[in-house]
């Protein structure tokens, strides 16, 4: 009786090699999924960061507050160069400054 306890025991533990070979591929077809769920998280996350960047890069850049500095200092100029011609010419002189290609005349 004993040995035959000690057969099923035996037989129970030892699993078939099929078995065994099954259980590890459902473990990686596991870790692939969770894998793959978090590099689409991780996608998503990029996709918004290459949006918020390229606003951040829109704001700093040739069209933002760059531009916005340099019209603030050309108006500047514009108003103390036109204080100094108007008493220098009698007001027959005046500066206009653009920072476009279009002068106003």
């Amino acid at each position: 009786m004993h040995e035959l306890q000690s057969k099923m025991a035996q037989h129970q533990s030892s699993q078939s090699p099929w078995l065994l070979q099954l259980e590890t591929h459902r473990a990686a077809i596991q870790d692939n999924k969770q894998r793959l769920k978090d590099l689409r998280e991780r996608l998503r996350v990029s996709d918004v960061d290459v949006v918020l960047w390229g606003r951040v890069d829109e704001l700093l850049g040739k069209r933002g507050l760059q531009n916005f500095v340099y019209e603030v200092a050309l108006l500047e100029l514009q108003r103390r160069a036109a204080k100094y011609l108007e008493i220098l010419s009698e007001d027959s002189l005046r500066l206009e400054l653009a920072l476009d290609t279009q002068v106003c005349v």
